[in-house]
């Protein structure tokens, strides 16, 4: 054990080494160090302990509620959502929604509502299996009051690469069903010009026709 610190002081030696006195009594500097090594780590400690408290009492409920059921909740309704589509389960991948749920794909055009966006992936459903999304990445937000949730989740697809999904969702009867889900494709800054430039060609005969 090391003396009480009121006890102890450092002081530069003949040769100019740092001892420590410890009630008058000199101790050589190699154990003088190591006993301040012991005290600086035990206050570093208690320091980082003592911060950590103070961050995490200071983070909103929503973030702290990342871990909670609610949030986990959330996170398993999207991922057997996600799931139902790779292996083409039509019934449990509409009943996630409510009953007035918008899906927005990538194309301007594609606003769907929950009907509309089933009787366009009717076909796709019938093949066997209609589109592979696994999420890679999400954080999910639950409101104070614990009747809605907001998302966004970085995904991997087959067929459209690295997309994004991001979401409402609200709780009806005490299960969570999806209000909102928009899907986009996340475009590199520096590829943002070009592709800009696609768009425009592809929508030119658009306008040509109206």
């Amino acid at each position: 054990m090391f003396p009480p610190l009121r006890k102890m002081r450092i002081t530069p030696g003949m040769s100019g080494e740092r001892v420590a006195r410890y009630d008058g009594g000199l101790r050589k500097s190699k154990r003088a160090t190591g006993e301040l090594k012991m005290v600086g780590r035990r206050i570093g400690i208690v320091t980082v302990f003592a911060t950590g408290l103070v961050i995490g009492a200071a983070l909103p409920a929503g973030e702290r509620g990342q871990e909670s059921t609610a949030a986990r909740q959330v996170g398993k309704l999207l991922d057997d959502w996600h799931a139902a589509a790779g292996r083409a389960d039509e019934g449990q991948y509409f009943q996630a929604f409510s009953a007035d749920g918008v899906f927005l794909g990538t194309d301007a055009t594609e606003r769907w509502t929950r009907d509309e966006f089933r009787v366009w992936a009717k076909p796709h459903f019938a093949k066997g299996k209609a589109w592979s999304f696994r999420a890679v990445r999400r954080a999910v937000r639950v409101a104070g009051d614990g009747n809605v949730a907001w998302f966004d989740e970085d995904l991997a697809t087959e067929k459209l690469g690295p997309c994004r999904g991001s979401g409402v969702l609200v709780l009806e009867d005490g299960r969570w069903k999806i209000a909102q889900y928009v899907l986009s494709v996340p475009v590199p800054n520096q590829a943002f010009d070009d592709v800009k430039k696609i768009i425009a060609a592809a929508l030119e005969p658009a306008k040509e026709n109206r």
